[in-house]
């Protein structure tokens, strides 16, 4: 391959990723790392190994014997490690900054793809720095980490721009011009919309793994629980005040401020989902159905709402990743494969739903399909069991909506629209109208 392509002398391994050694041995790590080490310098002898620290961060294994015997077989500047979601967990101060082997401070931020605002601003603000001035930093960079890139690009413009700073940035100034570089003109109402995103869910100051794994987009259950780090009227403020920003012309052909209003408007509704779950399950302990009735039908009501808006701008189509999916494909067959292991993927991800909803997806055409097809399975089953006094079982629910719901739609074969409908303003107006008393 080298002959083939050249190289830039950088080679990853991983051998340990999520995959724990057979021996705490320090001898036996150290021989594994040095045999890796010396395979890659045999081919290439300016070679250097790069390494993710995940398996450090989330892996108990890994104490600081083990980790030293580790990363010393290899010389000196010989291996980068990736310092993986260090905005949350980083490993260097443990590690005494890798014990002089050079690190990259990562910000992974994301997992699956999946999509809702979120972000760590105070963290990768101030702490890129704190790393670089640590006793005897080893730290070389900044990284960017991600598993899906297509959502809050916020956070990964501010993240790059660490990469010119000298000190932490005042975030309350850089915030305002990001929205005048944004949407290319001043306007008082989107400034003070993103001052109210950056405090909110781009500043999660705990330690939250977020998957983005919102109760709307996970497998009903009654024993669910809702991501909010956040004081929720900061979102619904920043909806408010971006469809104020509205009476502003320039804003009316703005295609990034039209994705943003979409995208604010699709977390508003999906924490007033979140509230309507609270209420079906208090409706099932009550023993209530009339209340079932009701509270499921508002969240079937806003999931059609929801599926409306997202339809109405590009990045938010189920459509495009199909069809982009089955071009791929050489014949019918493969085309068809294609479009199985796409629709697959961001619902049940395996054959059995091995990790099902972990690159879940908030787009058009899925929510009404498929989120919105097994919510109404579980508030049918609740009602059920209230009306034949029987208690809702867990287990043969899950068995039961994977077969009838999940697994049967990664097999079909239905087109969704690959183009957008509706605008994406008007909704958004319509939809703050209908929804803005349950804020």
């Amino acid at each position: 391959m080298i002959k083939e392509f050249g190289s830039d002398h950088v080679y990853n391994a991983d051998t340990f990723n999520e995959n724990t050694p057979r021996s705490n041995k320090t001898t036996y790590l150290s021989s594994v790392s040095s045999a890796i080490y010396s395979a890659m310098r045999a081919q290439d002898h300016n070679a250097i190994w790069v390494l993710q620290g995940w398996m450090f961060a989330h892996d108990e294994f890994w104490q600081q014997e083990q980790v030293k015997a580790f990363v010393t077989a290899v010389p000196t500047g010989k291996m980068i490690i990736l310092d993986l979601q260090a905005e949350l967990f980083p490993q260097y101060k443990k590690f005494e900054s890798y014990y002089g082997q050079p690190f990259i401070w990562c910000m992974l931020h994301n997992f699956g793809g999946t999509l809702g605002l979120y972000g760590a601003i105070d963290s990768i603000n101030k702490n890129p720095f704190v790393a670089r001035n640590f006793t005897q930093s080893s730290m070389v960079g900044i990284g960017l980490a991600p598993e899906g890139i297509e959502q809050n690009e916020i956070i990964y413009e501010f993240m790059a721009e660490n990469a010119w700073r000298k000190h932490p940035a005042d975030t309350q100034l850089w915030v305002e011009n990001y929205a005048y570089n944004r949407y290319g003109f001043r306007n008082g109402n989107t400034e003070l919309a993103w001052q109210y995103l950056l405090r909110s869910v781009y500043n999660c100051t705990t330690d939250l793994k977020n998957h983005n794994k919102y109760i709307i987009v996970r497998r009903p259950s009654l024993k669910l629980s809702e991501n909010i780090w956040y004081n929720a009227s900061d979102v619904f403020n920043a909806w408010t005040l971006m469809l104020q920003a509205t009476r502003n012309n320039n804003m009316l052909k703005n295609s990034l401020f039209r994705y943003d209003l979409v995208d604010v408007t699709r977390q508003s509704l999906q924490i007033i989902g979140a509230t309507f779950y609270a209420q079906i399950v208090q409706g099932y302990k009550k023993r209530d159905t009339y209340a079932l009735r009701k509270t499921g039908d508002k969240l079937r009501e806003l999931l059609t709402d929801m599926d409306s808006v997202l339809g109405s701008d590009s990045h938010f189509l189920l459509g495009h990743w199909l069809e982009s999916a089955k071009a791929l494909g050489t014949n019918t067959k493969v085309k068809k494969q294609y479009e199985y292991n796409a629709r697959n993927q961001i619902t049940i991800w395996g054959p059995n739903g091995e990790i099902k909803d972990y690159a879940c997806k908030q787009w058009s055409g899925l929510i009404k399909s498929f989120y919105s097809k097994r919510w109404n399975f579980f508030i049918q089953t609740l009602i059920k069991d209230v009306e034949q006094e029987t208690q809702f079982d867990e287990k043969k629910f899950a068995k039961d909506v994977f077969e009838n719901i999940e697994k049967a739609w990664t097999f079909e074969t239905y087109t969704y629209p690959n183009i957008t409908t509706g605008d994406s303003i008007d909704i958004s107006k319509t939809l703050w109208t209908k929804y803005h008393s349950h804020d």
